[in-house]
Formats: C-alpha cells, sequence, structure tokens
C-alpha cells in the first residue's frame, strides 16, 4: 500500500458535515457542488424510454421498471429479452458528487487484480447533463441485508471472498494518486461523539441518550487516538454496508457496488464496517455471526499480509461501526430496545477491548 505520511487532520467540509450527520441517523437537506432544480418525480416509462435512447441503451421493449429504496433516485430497468440496466440519478441528494464515476475510472487507471475487478460494478455511460449514471445489471445476486433476512451467518466463502476482495482494493499502489489528489482524500468520519452541537441536541435521541452519552465519553480516548492517526494509507471504499454488498446465489462471487464516497484514507475503516455489519447482523444470536467474522478475517489478513495491530484496529472501527447503529436507533425509534443496547455493550467491547475480542473470534477458528 502507498503511505503518504501527512496525516489527513483537516477542518470539515460540507460533505464531511453531511457525512457525519448521515452516520448518526439524521437526514438534512444539504447543497452539494450546485444542487440542480428538479421537480423530485420518478421519471415516466415514457420518459424512460427516452432517456435510454438517447444513452443507446434501450434495449428493446421496457417490460418492467423496479425503483430501489436508496439516498438517490435508483431503477431497474428491465426488457423484453436483454440484460437490464440500472439507472442512478445524481440529483436531490445531500451527496450529489461525481465521485463514483471518478473512482471507478481511477480503479481501472490502477489495473486491478481479476477478483477485484470482476467485483466492481460497470459503469455503461453518463448523460450529456451529467444528471443520470447508467450501470450494467449484476445477475443472480441478492444484497447482503437480503440474504441476512433469510439466512443466518455462518462459514460459507461469501465472507472469505469479501475479504479478498478488500484486501486486493486496499494492496493498490495509490502513494502517487493520494499526493496528486488530495481533494480525494476521506477524512475520519466519526465525529467526537461526546460533544454534539447545540443543533444536534436540539433534535433530540430519545429516553436512552444519557446511558448512550455516558457510554461515548468513557470510550471517547480511544475514539481520539483513531482519530489522530488516521492517514490516507489506501484506496477505501468508504460506505462497506448491507446493501452495497451483493452475493452470488451460487457462492462463487462478491460484488461491492455504489462508490459515491470512495477515496483515500485508512483501510482499517472498510474492514471495521464489515465486521460491524456482520455482527450487527448475528445479534442476538451471537455464535454465527462470530463464525462469520473469523473467516472473513483471516481471509482478509492472509490476502493482505495484514499485521496483527492492523486486525486490532479494525475490530476498533468495527465497534464504532455498532456504536453509530445505537445512536441511528435512538434517533429514529426513540429508545435503544433490546438490540441497540446490545450493540452499545459490543461496541464498547470491540472499541476499547479488542484483543479480547480477537480471542474470541479466534476461537471460531476450529468451528468453520
Amino acid at each position: 500500500m502507498g503511505v503518504p505520511t501527512e496525516r489527513a487532520a483537516q477542518p470539515a467540509t460540507d460533505v464531511e458535515a453531511t457525512v457525519r450527520l448521515r452516520m448518526m441517523g439524521i437526514h438534512v437537506a444539504h447543497a452539494i457542488r450546485g444542487r440542480r432544480a428538479s421537480s423530485g418525480a420518478r421519471p415516466t416509462r415514457a420518459a424512460l424510454h427516452c432517456l435510454l435512447a438517447e444513452l443507446g441503451l434501450l434495449r428493446g421493449d421496457i417490460v418492467r421498471v423496479h425503483w430501489y429504496t436508496a439516498r438517490r433516485p435508483v431503477a431497474r430497468v428491465d426488457f423484453a429479452g436483454a440484460n437490464p440496466v440500472i439507472l442512478k440519478w445524481l440529483e436531490d441528494t445531500e451527496l450529489e458528487t461525481d465521485n463514483e464515476g471518478w473512482a471507478l475510472a481511477l480503479l481501472g487507471r490502477l489495473r486491478p487484480p481479476a477478483g477485484l475487478r470482476d467485483a466492481l460494478p460497470h459503469l455503461l455511460c453518463t448523460s450529456a447533463d451529467g444528471r443520470v449514471q447508467a450501470f450494467e445489471y449484476i445477475p443472480d445476486t441478492v444484497t447482503w441485508a437480503e440474504r441476512a433476512a433469510h439466512a443466518p451467518a455462518g462459514t460459507d466463502q461469501l465472507f472469505a471472498l469479501l475479504g479478498d476482495r478488500l484486501a486486493e482494493l486496499h494492496r493498490l499502489p495509490v502513494r502517487e494518486e493520494a499526493v496528486a489528489h488530495r481533494d480525494r482524500h476521506v477524512r475520519f468520519p466519526i465525529p467526537p461523539l461526546a460533544r454534539l452541537t447545540p443543533g444536534e441536541y436540539a433534535r433530540g435521541y430519545g429516553t436512552d441518550f444519557a446511558e448512550y452519552m455516558t457510554l461515548m465519553q468513557a470510550v471517547d480516548p480511544y475514539l481520539t487516538e483513531l482519530r489522530e492517526s488516521w492517514a490516507p494509507s489506501a484506496y477505501i471504499h468508504f460506505d462497506i454496508r448491507d446493501d452495497n454488498v451483493l452475493f452470488a446465489a451460487d457462492q462463487t462471487r462478491v460484488s461491492i457496488v455504489d462508490w459515491e464516497l470512495a477515496g483515500f484514507g485508512d483501510p482499517c475503516y472498510d474492514v471495521g464496517a464489515a465486521v460491524g455489519q456482520t455482527l450487527s447482523h448475528g445479534i442476538p444470536a451471537r455464535a454465527g455471526a462470530l463464525a462469520a467474522v473469523n473467516r472473513f478475517l483471516a481471509a482478509y489478513q492472509d490476502a493482505a499480509g495484514a499485521s496483527e495491530p492492523t486486525i486490532l484496529r479494525s475490530l476498533q472501527f468495527a465497534g464504532v461501526f455498532l456504536l453509530l447503529t445505537s445512536l441511528g436507533r435512538l434517533e429514529k425509534v426513540g429508545s435503544l430496545g433490546r438490540v441497540g443496547h446490545l450493540s452499545l455493550l459490543i461496541g464498547r467491547r470491540l472499541v476499547s477491548q479488542p484483543e479480547a475480542c480477537h480471542a474470541a473470534v479466534r476461537s471460531q477458528r476450529g468451528r468453520t
């Protein structure tokens, strides 16, 4: 991995403020890079027909349009006898940027290994006005979220494949690119949660907020250490979560989509997000999740040549993922509930005692 020595501790930008709020479960509209005016209504089938014809992607009669639940309007357009096309509108969202196209172009220039290359979405084109991106549909896959809802985490090959793909991403030689494109650095994303702004207090977080803040103040020194050691040492996805990972039905491949937040940052953040997401699916049923985490971390460590301190740091970021998940429940639901309390307790242990947590994960090695 290319490792620029300078740290990324710089004043927060509007995008960073947006990411902070989003990670805390708050939706606040922001004007980023000049918002375009739009009615916000979904295009009609006739309008989609015209758009696809303009893009040169009309593959026959449109038989179905499926709209996804996402930060921005995203649709799958099905044709009679042809592969569908995914359309993504870049307007009317708080994260309106050109970053995904830039990220995929960069990864192409870096000549990723075959496994990672096959895991990337295929950007077909962008409309002339820059409003819409078109991607090739990835068939015979389900999102990690969909799979987790119907099958418990276990020891299957998919978690090892995800570990391999992230290792390949983080090993790309990015030193020169990181120096040349400082505007594409991603900053440490975890806000000093023990010191919320007046506006964040005013929005309110429910009946268990005092309990949450007591715990956050206890782990704040660990978060400070993570923040101060953050550096743009690899190219990272920066949004590894269950809606952005696609698993093949035959368990032979993993795809990673939605690269709009990607940039140069700390690879442990990606690894920790994957671990935290796996554990959040496993709460309160712990054993299956631990086996899946073990399979993932073992594959990542082998493929990336990661040291033990790297894995421990990744586990701390997994704890941060769970702490932020708890805060999101407070904002949206008004209380932690059983799952929120468990997320809070497990998150604290991961942040403050990663060695003990790694020992618990490795104890699953004989059960994989």
